[in-house]
Order: structure tokens, then sequence, then C-alpha cells
């Protein structure tokens, strides 16, 4: 027997999901956003944290300039209470700079996560994390080096999912 709420909570995550780099972005996003949003984590936040205020160019808004032909590839949704997990792969050409990696022409396929938190039909916590090693790998590139020779590990997020979906 299906539970009608978890079924509308897919029905929110993936709608979200499907959107992104489509011309409906704009207006999903207003629909399924809640006003206070948090996206607590990005899905290549250890990139993006090496490469801040390095003045590498932005990969922008999901990644588009870096990976403008970006296709996600839904795998696997489950949900429990008001959370929703989606498994996906990330399947694109990489054509711009990636947060200090320049254009490979290289073609990729990795894994990412998201956990949502989504409550009277709108999202209110996004958690996303990508298989950054295997993206890595798939370029031919290394973690790219920052003019002050350090490498950036992302923060510990001021919260957390009060439990792991099983």
């Amino acid at each position: 027997m299906t539970n009608p709420q978890l079924e509308r909570n897919k029905a929110v995550a993936l709608r979200f999901k499907k959107c992104q780099g489509t011309p409906q972005m704009p207006q999903v996003e207003k629909e399924v956003l809640a006003p206070n949003y948090n996206r607590v984590r990005g899905g290549s936040l250890h990139l993006a944290n090496n490469g801040r205020d390095q003045d590498f160019p932005h990969p922008g808004m999901y990644l588009r300039y870096a990976f403008p032909d970006r296709v996600d590839i839904i795998e696997d949704v489950i949900a429990e209470g008001d959370r929703v997990g989606l498994l996906f792969r990330l399947t694109a050409t990489h054509t711009g700079n990636f947060f200090g990696i320049a254009a490979t022409g290289r073609k990729v396929d990795v894994y990412e996560i998201a956990m949502l938190r989504i409550v009277d039909g709108q999202m209110v916590e996004g958690w996303f994390m990508m298989d950054e090693l295997a993206l890595l790998k798939q370029l031919g590139a290394k973690l790219p080096a920052r003019s002050d020779g350090r490498h950036v590990a992302p923060a510990l997020p001021d919260t957390v999912l009060p439990r792991v979906m099983s």
C-alpha cells in the first residue's frame, strides 16, 4: 500500500530535480523551495571550497557553465517521514572551467545523492553529495592548486538531519 504523503514528497523532489536547467526552473523553484530553504551542502563542496577566493571562473548554477549538456539520470527515490533521498547519475561533457579545472572535453558519468526534507509540499533543507573523486578521475585532473598552497576542506555544517533514513 502506498502512502499518499510520501508519494507527494517524492513528486516534489523529482519535480525540483527534473526542472534544473530548463526554462521552467525559476517558476518551479518558487513553488517547491520554501522561503527559508537551506541548501546545507552542495554536491561538489570539496572542489568548491578548494576554489574559494581563487578567482576561478564560476561553474554556473547547477554547474551548467562547466557542463552545459548536463543530464541527471534518476536511479532511485526513497522516502520516509518528511525526507526524500535521490540517487542519480550526472552525465555531461566538461566544456567549461570547473572550480579551477580547465575544460577537458571529456564525458563524465558520476553518482550524486540528495537528501531532502520536505514540509507542507516544499523543500526546507537539501544535502547533496557528488562522487568528487570519481569526477576528478574521469576528468584526468587533480585538486587544483591554490595560490596560497593550501588545500581547503569544507567546514562542518551547523545543522544535521535528525536521523539517517534506513
